[in-house]
């Protein structure tokens, strides 16, 4: 599929934490394993990358494993972004053959001792995090190993410490990103105080008229599949409002026609306010050896 190699399909919409720049509603739906292959067959020849995840933590699906190895079967590089609280990721004998079945996976460490872990990541706990970062860091596997920081306000100079966490864990890539917060167009000063980080290369809202206004950027969509097997145009849709057709029903290409029709108004859209796309970098990769 040219100009969209990446597709997500989500393994589950539930989730074990609530962070604070999350509107994404919880669900308790988990993609059944004959539906997920019915979707990916579908995709096959079409894209490369797939990622297992979306609104829900994947980590949450008893199967991921088996997804992920269905996948790699059908030739495909998955991956999924993880926010490492929970209990699966504990066991190695559901860790390791998700690795093994992975390209890579995202792991999201937004804190960093037992008083800033659950800051942003309401609900999780540092002991469990850390544990699971040593079954992950310990597998012995070709899966790539990422870890994403968001760099709010509480994590201002602290990025020494996220090195030293990355380099006892086996971490190939560290990646400080700049957040959304409160996925709010505009950010009361409040807000602002509260979380916005004092560097300016980790900020992704601007100071205008008395206040903070988001750098929106150029609209990159990449199609997302739901749990239920609905098409979406892009991972801003959490409420599944703007559906572009049934994936178990209709054939991709045919969906993807509707979506080429789309494509002009995106930008304009309500939930094209809050994109996460920005219009500057916002990343710094580093690479861990």
């Amino acid at each position: 599929m040219t100009g969209n190699p990446i597709v997500h399909i989500e393994a589950t919409d539930a989730c074990n934490l609530f962070c604070e720049a999350c509107k994404t509603p919880h669900g308790k739906n988990f993609i059944s394993i004959q539906k997920f292959t019915t979707l990916a067959k579908k995709l096959m020849g079409k894209i490369t990358s797939l990622g297992l995840h979306w609104r829900g933590e994947p980590c949450l699906h008893p199967s991921l494993p088996e997804l992920a190895r269905i996948a790699q079967e059908l030739g495909f590089k998955p991956w999924i972004s993880t926010n490492m609280a929970v209990p699966n990721l504990s066991k190695p004998e559901y860790v390791k053959p998700l690795l093994d079945n992975l390209d890579w996976i995202e792991i999201c460490i937004d804190g960093y001792d037992e008083n800033t872990v659950d800051k942003y990541r309401v609900g999780a706990k540092w002991e469990t995090v850390k544990h699971n970062l040593s079954v992950i860091g310990e597998a012995d596997t070709k899966c790539m190993r990422k870890m994403r920081v968001l760099m709010f306000k509480y994590n201002d100079g602290k990025e020494d410490i996220y090195r030293d966490i990355a380099r006892r864990h086996n971490i190939d890539e560290l990646i400080f990103a700049s957040p959304l917060i409160g996925l709010q167009k505009n950010l009361e000063d409040e807000k602002a105080d509260e979380w916005l980080s004092a560097n300016k290369k980790y900020q992704r809202y601007t100071r205008k008229n008395g206040g903070w206004r988001l750098n929106t950027g150029k609209c990159n969509p990449n199609p997302i599949i739901s749990v239920h097997g609905t098409v979406h145009p892009c991972c801003i849709d959490w409420n599944l409002e703007h559906s572009l057709g049934d994936l178990v029903t209709e054939e991709w290409d045919t969906i993807m026609g509707r979506y080429r029709v789309m494509l002009p108004t995106l930008g304009g859209q309500r939930m094209c306010e809050l994109c996460c796309i920005p219009d500057r970098i916002v990343n710094f990769r580093e690479k861990i050896i």
